[in-house]
């Protein structure tokens, strides 16, 4: 009886450990994905303008209108409003009106 209590101890200690390698590495995945990611759009985080599709320059900083509690405020774009929490996805081009993605997401 000693020896199955023993097996299961081991067994259940093996199942630990793979399921703490196997959670590591999943997030140590996902952390190393992210960090890929905002490599590649280094420029964009540290520009002050971007593009819309029809090329005009859309200001990333400024006085804005929330889009949740229509609140104003001054600063990044996509920042989370300082009011009601919310962080836009979007921004509109002042001179055509065309959506702009954050670059970041």
């Amino acid at each position: 009886m000693r020896a199955v209590n023993d097996a299961v101890r081991i067994g259940r200690s093996v199942a630990k450990v793979t399921v703490w390698i196997l959670a590591t590495t999943w997030i140590g995945g996902r952390a190393l994905w992210r960090a890929c990611v905002l490599a590649v759009h280094a420029k964009e985080l540290f520009s002050q303008t971007t593009r819309c599709a029809r090329n005009h320059r859309v200001p990333l900083y400024g006085v804005y209108t929330c889009g949740g509690c229509r609140a104003v405020s001054e600063g990044y774009v996509f920042r989370p409003c300082r009011v009601c929490g919310l962080r836009p996805s979007w921004t509109s081009c002042p001179r055509c009106g065309l959506s702009v993605r954050n670059p970041v997401r």
